[in-house]
């Protein structure tokens, strides 16, 4: 019985040395993990910093863009809204100009214009041109005369 008893703690020995090289193993794998985990948070997390931070910069780009988008878009409306109230303030004026274009009577404004040339034609430039020198002589000394009271 002593003999089963010594066989027997043989064997929980040698079941327990197994188990210690298990958890040596295990614990070699954990470290190793642990290890590999750390260097790639240390390598890898100022690269996911700095991907963060350009994220940030492009949705805040975005943001005004889209401000600006908005701004732009808003002045587009206002300058349709100005043109279309422009064409509809000046619309009737137009409307009314054409209509008084069209009830011209150019035939009889020819003839007018005509009549008018064949009149000036006929005034005799140099017998104006004699009389206002003659009136000339008459009104200057008048107008030196009465210049002399000033």
């Amino acid at each position: 019985m002593e003999e089963n008893k010594i066989e027997l703690l043989e064997e929980i020995l040698r079941h327990q040395k197994k188990e210690v090289r298990h958890s040596r193993i295990i614990t070699i794998v954990c470290l190793f993990l642990v290890a590999a985990m750390l260097l790639t948070a240390v390598i890898a997390l100022p690269k996911i910093i700095r991907i963060v931070n350009k994220a940030e910069n492009s949705i805040d780009s975005v943001n005004s863009f889209m401000t600006e988008s908005k701004k732009a878009l808003a002045d587009v409306n206002s300058f349709v809204n100005n043109a279309n109230q422009l064409l509809s303030d000046n619309t009737q004026a137009l409307t009314e100009s054409i209509e008084k274009i069209s009830s011209i009577d150019f035939p009889a404004l020819s003839d007018t214009l005509r009549e008018t040339g064949e009149k000036l034609q006929s005034i005799d430039f140099e017998t104006l041109n004699a009389a206002i020198r003659e009136l000339e002589s008459v009104v200057k000394p008048l107008s030196d005369f009465f210049g002399a009271f000033r």
